[in-house]
């Protein structure tokens, strides 16, 4: 009988351990599907508020706005989406494709902007790095803008 108690409580404490360590599939590290986890920013971090066709200039990189259609567009500068980021430090790497004037517009996306120059007779770029945080909204839920950070300068540990 007491074998059969051990067993029975081993059982149940097994259930409880692998239900405690499997459980919050919807949350990661804290995080909600709402509100994620994000990675922490990277030293030099820029915030701003882009409010619909406002136009935002970027030191290096002239300017970038949001339009009407929800559209990120830029000027002189091109502009690639990486897709879905925990944040602006895991925005690794430099897309070989994909570029364009204008993207979508997605909270929760990370872009990258590069600008071309010339030196030494030689085609170069500068580059800089996107999150676009969320929407902001109107008092009646329209979209309005979009909070973006990003990061000037950039240079990918490897490309």
């Amino acid at each position: 009988m007491r074998i059969k108690n051990y067993w029975m409580t081993l059982a149940i404490a097994l259930v409880g351990v692998c239900t405690i360590s499997c459980g919050g599939d919807d949350e990661d590290e804290g995080g909600t599907r709402d509100n994620p986890v994000t990675m922490a920013d990277p030293e030099g971090t820029i915030v701003v508020n882009l409010a619909n066709d406002k136009k935002v200039y970027l030191r290096d990189f002239e300017y970038i706005y949001m339009n009407s259609a929800n559209n990120l567009v830029t000027n002189i500068t091109e502009i690639v989406s990486v897709g879905n980021v925990k944040g602006l430090s895991s925005i690794t790497r430099i897309p070989e494709t994909g570029w364009s004037n204008t993207t979508a517009a997605i909270p929760g996306y990370g872009y990258v902007l590069r600008r071309r120059y010339w030196e030494d007779n030689q085609t170069k770029y500068l580059y800089a790095r996107i999150y676009a945080v969320d929407y902001m909204t109107s008092t009646s839920g329209g979209i309005m803008g979009i909070t973006i950070k990003y990061q000037e300068n950039w240079e990918p540990d490897a490309k």
